[in-house]
């Protein structure tokens, strides 16, 4: 088994029973995993911990940005498995250092490799690409 099927094993096996039934619910229903929202809020799911040293975070955050077509803070905090603050702090170091690039602004934010990738990730989250 390669290291990312692996990593999707363990967090689905660390996930929440409920959000495990969500998904095999969504499965079952026509294979769109798309799951209504439910009153109460959805568990966090479990993901690998992010690593405390802030250099190393920062090389786990560059890596997923350059290897990405563009991502928001959320989408990145996700991805290394650390909160939304610590990887804001992570993308704004990179981004000073030109590790990264950013483009768009508040929830349009967008980092990747290139400006260009930026740009067109913020465009598409603004729904305009």
């Amino acid at each position: 088994m390669d290291a990312f099927s692996k990593k999707l094993v363990d967090m689905v096996r660390s996930a929440p029973d409920e959000v495990i039934l969500d998904l095999v619910r969504a499965q079952l229903v026509g294979g769109d995993l798309t799951v209504a929202p439910s009153s109460k809020k959805a568990p966090k799911v479990a993901t690998a911990a992010a690593p405390k040293d802030p250099r190393a975070l920062d090389d786990a955050v560059r890596d997923v940005v350059v290897g990405s077509d563009g991502m928001s803070a959320g989408e990145v905090a996700g991805a290394v498995g650390c909160d939304k603050a610590r990887a804001s702090a992570a993308l704004k170091r990179l981004a000073k250092r030109n590790a990264i690039q950013r483009a768009g602004e508040r929830r349009f934010t967008r980092y990747a490799a290139s400006v260009k990738t930026a740009k067109a990730a913020s465009l598409r989250a603004r729904g305009k690409a």
